[in-house]
C-alpha cells in the first residue's frame, strides 16, 4: 500500500461546515483540482474522470463528525484507493485539513502514478485551502 500525504492547510472555516461539505459528495466537488471532470455524485457515491485515468467511482465509508472523512474506491476502479480528510479544530471560525491517498500498486505502475497522485493530493488541499479562505 503506497501512501501520498499532502501538507495540512489552515482553512479559515469551522471544522463543522468543512466537515459537512466533504462528507457530503455533492458538496466535495468544490475542493477537486481542475483535472477532475464529468463528476457525478450523490450525497455517498461519486464517479468521475482525471485526464489519462479511466472513470473513477468512489463511495464514503467511515465519517467521524466532525475530524475525519474516508473514501474508498467503488465499482470496477482498476486500482484500489482511499482518500481520507482529517480535519483538526483551531478555533470556532477555522480548522487544519489535511488528505492522504492510500492505493494497492505494485512497484511498476508506481513509478508512472508517484507524481500524478502526489499533485493531485496536494491539489486537493490547495483547492481546499482557496475554496475556504
Amino acid at each position: 500500500m503506497k501512501t501520498y500525504e499532502s501538507e495540512k492547510v489552515t482553512l479559515h472555516k469551522s471544522a463543522e461546515t468543512v466537515y459537512a461539505e466533504i462528507s457530503d459528495f455533492t458538496q466535495l466537488i468544490k475542493v477537486m483540482p481542475p483535472q477532475v471532470s464529468d463528476w457525478k455524485a450523490t450525497p455517498d457515491e461519486c464517479s468521475f474522470s482525471i485526464q489519462g485515468l479511466p472513470t473513477l467511482s468512489m463511495k464514503m465509508v467511515e465519517k467521524t463528525p466532525p475530524s475525519f472523512v474516508k473514501m474508498t474506491s467503488a465499482g470496477s476502479t482498476p486500482v484500489a484507493f482511499s482518500i481520507e480528510a482529517s480535519l483538526e479544530k483551531n478555533d470556532e471560525q477555522s480548522c487544519t485539513i489535511q488528505f492522504v491517498i492510500r492505493a494497492d500498486i505494485n512497484p511498476m505502475l508506481s513509478m508512472m502514478l508517484d507524481k500524478p497522485l502526489n499533485s493531485f493530493v496536494s491539489k486537493l488541499a490547495e483547492k481546499a485551502a482557496q475554496h475556504y479562505s
